[in-house]
């Protein structure tokens, strides 16, 4: 089986997993706060993925060996 690979083609060598979408460093890059200003709804707790869903994904994208 192939590499897993980017739009651009590129092999995708890191997997970066987001934990919550409240990150409180609010990088320009990121969360711009034209997007993310003070009234900006963030995802209810329930919408946000379990410690055992993201293992589970860590582990399929390690099983295709994109990390």
């Amino acid at each position: 089986m192939g590499k897993v690979k980017d739009t651009l083609g590129r092999p995708i060598r890191d997997l970066r997993i987001s934990v919550t979408d409240r990150c409180n460093f609010r990088c320009k890059y990121c969360m711009p706060a034209e997007i993310f200003g003070p009234q900006y709804a963030f995802l209810p707790k329930g919408e946000i993925l379990t410690f055992e869903e993201i293992t589970r994904l860590a582990k399929i994208f390690s099983f295709f060996g994109a990390i």
